[in-house]
């Protein structure tokens, strides 16, 4: 279990999301990735070693996102880390939306969710980058046909 409110020192966390998926992957190239984003503490960095062929079924994956809160950030070293079907990657972008989390893929930045507080104080998405969702579709397509690929 991970301990999320012991760690939420700010009122907005950043936490590192990394998946491998079999026990025996290393996962270090994207630790050293994630450790790039200075704001991002190293005890925030979540490890899942799943396949990500169903969201569904990586609980760490689902149990952070739930305790996830508004204006919180994900970090990601690419798309695929979400997922490898382009429902479930698609799915996933849109939760993150509804639920105003930012998201930093570090290797896709033109893909990342920011948010920002208007004059009103409320948080809304900045929309600079409107046609990441073209390339979102495109890219999530790609890993699951990698995926399939490799089966």
């Amino acid at each position: 279990m991970i301990q999320y409110e012991k760690n939420r020192k700010a009122k907005n966390m950043i936490y590192g999301y990394v998946r491998v998926s079999t026990i025996s992957q290393v996962e270090d190239r994207q630790l050293k990735a994630l450790s790039e984003i200075k704001e991002l503490e190293y005890e925030n960095i979540i490890i899942e070693k799943k396949s990500g062929k169903n969201t569904s079924e990586r609980p760490v994956f689902i149990e952070l996102l739930q305790k996830m809160k508004e204006g919180d950030t994900l970090a990601v070293t690419s798309l695929d880390r979400l997922g490898r079907k382009t429902k479930d990657i698609l799915s996933v972008y849109e939760k993150l939306k509804e639920k105003k989390i930012n998201l930093i893929i570090t290797s896709q930045k033109m893909l990342n969710i920011e948010f920002s507080k208007n004059e009103k104080g409320e948080l809304v998405e900045n929309t600079a980058n409107s046609f990441g969702i073209v390339i979102l579709a495109l890219l999530s397509s790609l890993a699951e046909m990698e995926r399939n690929t490799m089966l």
